[in-house]
């Protein structure tokens, strides 16, 4: 945990996000956080306990390296209900990249080693980098070697003494998760958003490997509790890449 306060509010952006500037993604974010909790009868209540702009903070991790959209405003052909369609579509699709992730491997830098790593690299190129500590762009040279070392860095130094909400988004959960793993903090909520967490082979495996490696914890049991008091997971059926976690709670 950093030395310093830090801020009540904690985001963490997903893949993808370069060309994103920090400043303005952080300004987007505050603004949306503290409108929906405005709006919110506990926010009409309470609006001196909404979260100001300083309050909030962001981890920005994307400078270190240098979606299938789906088109939801199509007109489907009528006496069809659309939800319905969209929902099968999307598990479709889900379960296709499941079985994509099951055949795909990297190797020790997170670079594809087969065929199927390569066809599906443009996707998830952070995320293996990421997840075997891979090289990466600008490196602060204070940190350790590698995306995990550099990200987790960078993370480190905006959670606070004050922390309280920490969100993730997409590959943020994870980079989220592991950092509230690896220090003491006051956090009490975290909530994750389009989370990839559960993700088998490209995920899930190597963070139970890397949880054996840094912190001696059993790797035939689950990756521990965060240290959190309330995990919230949201997902969306249109996201392919989350793996829905039925419950989840501190083992």
């Amino acid at each position: 945990m950093s030395t310093g306060n830090g801020s009540k509010v904690l985001f963490v952006h997903g893949m993808r996000m370069q060309r994103a500037v920090r400043e303005d993604l952080a300004r987007k974010w505050s603004a949306s956080l503290r409108s929906a909790v405005a709006n919110t009868e506990w926010g009409r209540q309470n609006p001196s306990r909404i979260p100001r702009e300083s309050d909030v903070d962001l981890v920005y991790w994307a400078d270190l390296f240098v979606t299938p959209r789906l088109d939801d405003g199509a007109p489907a052909a009528k006496g069809f209900d659309l939800d319905a369609i969209r929902s099968a579509y999307h598990e479709l699709l889900r379960n296709g990249l499941r079985g994509v992730d099951r055949l795909v491997t990297h190797n020790a830098e997170g670079r594809p080693a087969d065929a199927f790593a390569a066809w599906v690299d443009r996707l998830v190129y952070q995320t293996a980098v990421y997840m075997h500590n891979g090289p990466v762009y600008r490196a602060d040279p204070d940190a350790g070697d590698g995306a995990f070392f550099q990200i987790q860095s960078r993370f480190a130094r905006r959670l606070g003494a004050a922390t309280r909400l920490v969100i993730g988004h997409s590959l943020g959960s994870v980079v989220a998760y592991e950092g509230l793993c690896r220090a003491p903090h006051r956090v009490h909520t975290f909530l994750t958003v389009g989370s990839p967490i559960a993700t088998p082979n490209l995920i899930f495996e190597p963070l139970k490997r890397r949880m054996s490696q840094l912190y001696r914890h059993p790797v035939d049991r689950p990756p521990p509790w965060p240290g959190v008091r309330q995990w919230t997971s949201v997902y969306a059926r249109a996201d392919l890449w989350c793996v829905p976690v039925p419950r989840l709670a501190p083992v």
